[in-house]
């Protein structure tokens, strides 16, 4: 029974949803099958404590004592109580959802032909929408659903001169082109990422008609509008300056997850741009993450990303902001997944201490923590060879390049991932055995560094290059 797909289903359930289902397969509105009550009644306890549940032979003999096991029969029973844990969750989904509750009260008002009824509950719906301070998709969807029921009750009782298409057409544009935009947005920095390509549709004639029709004053096509502007052309003057001010003036207007996409799409934009050499961008990076803590959208469930705390510490201690660096290391540490919270909080204080030349306590850090994850492992392993080389250690960093390279050959890494890293260590070694007297060596080795594709630690490498000359 453990691979059962009822079973996979309630062990995602707390002890307060479990205790919730068990009200509702309880209710005759939504169960009249008592052997259902009782095959929970079973389980419930079991997966309370996290205990292990019986295979189904042993379940059923507890439900029919004098009855022959029947398969079909359990299989029958497990699955209308699977169906009944999918009513469970959809209809808490449906109740939390006020505003669709509302328009759903007010559909069912029109198609029962009551005006006054559907009057009060439409205004209703309006008020709510205006009283929140959303203006995303849902919103426009919303409000196209009303001035649809409306046209509906209106074209059945043939008030023709009260027809309202105009409002149900604006609406439903509107939801459509920040839907479109969003899903663009989204498509293209995947495409950034992964280097594949997708039909825009008709994107450029949404991008048209948004611009000849007015639509920049909505605050969310705003928004959407110059995030895709700023993604399409990464060096056009102004686009990235227009969606950055507009993310701060307009905050609050999407849901968190939204606002949190957006974000981030501003914070991959600075991170390419400092990839290719632009340092202005780490500050501007910082000051996006900076923005976010503030607003609470980069924690999701009171936890913060490896990822992004790692970012984070990384982009302050970039611009030097090393005071706050180290705050944000000690105050953001017990907001990490359990499971990677030693592991980063030493990284990141290791990458502090080595910022700060304290090598001997950056080695320390690195050198007593295990790293379970490859890429964090090969960031630390790169940190170590840069102590090394800066500290003369050659004999060790000779050593240290070796044993990276043997781990990077017995570790499955993504091909990005895997041609950087072979690419600092082949340059690494460049530097061992470059001659310092030797302009045109030194020049050949910039010009190959400088021309790599994949390399994080070009400037770092760069400065090294300019140091032997």
């Amino acid at each position: 029974m453990k691979n059962s797909r009822l079973l996979q289903l309630l062990e995602t359930f707390s002890r307060a949803e479990l205790r919730e289902f068990d009200r509702f397969v309880r209710s005759p509105y939504f169960n009249r099958q008592d052997e259902l009550v009782d095959l929970l009644g079973l389980l419930l306890p079991l997966l309370s404590a996290q205990r292990p549940v019986p295979e189904k032979p042993q379940i059923f003999d507890q439900l029919f004592p004098r009855q022959p096991y029947e398969d079909t029969q359990m299989r029958l029973m497990m699955s209308r109580l699977l169906k009944l844990a999918e009513q469970f969750l959809a209809l808490n989904a449906w109740q939390a959802d006020d505003l669709g509750v509302q328009a759903g009260v007010m559909t069912a008002y029109r198609k029962r032909n009551l005006p006054a009824h559907f009057a009060s509950a439409a205004r209703l719906l309006s008020d709510r929408l205006e009283a929140g301070a959303y203006r995303d998709q849902a919103y426009h969807q919303l409000h196209f659903i009303r001035e649809e029921q409306e046209h509906l009750l209106n074209s059945g009782q043939l008030r023709v001169r009260d027809l309202n298409l105009e409002e149900i057409h604006r609406h439903l544009d509107l939801a459509y082109f920040i839907a479109k935009l969003r899903y663009a947005c989204l498509a293209l920095s995947r495409q950034q990422v992964y280097r594949k390509d997708y039909d825009p549709g008709i994107l450029p004639a949404v991008h048209k008609y948004i611009r000849e029709n007015d639509l920049l004053r909505f605050p969310a096509v705003s928004l959407y509008f110059h995030a895709l502007e700023s993604l399409e052309n990464p060096g056009k003057a102004g686009c990235f300056d227009r969606f950055k001010d507009l993310l701060r003036a307009h905050f609050g207007v999407l849901p968190g997850e939204e606002s949190r996409d957006l974000l981030l799409i501003a914070i991959n934009y600075c991170i390419r741009r400092l990839n290719e050499g632009e340092r202005a961008f780490a500050h501007e990076g910082l000051a996006l993450y900076q923005f976010g803590l503030e607003k609470g959208i980069l924690t999701e469930k009171g936890e913060l990303s490896r990822f992004t705390y790692r970012n984070i510490a990384a982009m302050a201690i970039k611009t030097d902001a090393l005071d706050w660096a180290e705050t944000f290391i000690h105050q953001y540490r017990d907001q990490l997944p359990s499971e990677y919270r030693e592991s980063m909080y030493s990284f990141s204080l290791a990458q502090l201490a080595y910022r700060r030349r304290q090598f001997d306590q950056a080695l320390d850090l690195l050198q007593k923590t295990e790293y379970q994850d490859v890429l964090l492992n090969l960031a630390a392993k790169t940190l170590q060879l840069k102590i090394y080389y800066e500290n003369s250690a050659f004999d060790l960093l000779h050593s240290h390049l070796d044993a990276m390279k043997v781990f990077l050959s017995r570790k499955r890494i993504l091909g990005y991932h895997r041609n950087n890293y072979l690419a600092i260590i082949r340059y690494a070694k460049k530097l061992l055995t470059v001659n310092p007297y030797d302009k045109k060596a030194l020049e050949k080795l910039r010009q190959q560094v400088e021309s790599e594709e994949s390399l994080t630690e070009r400037e770092w490498l760069l400065e090294q290059i300019d140091a032997l000359n």
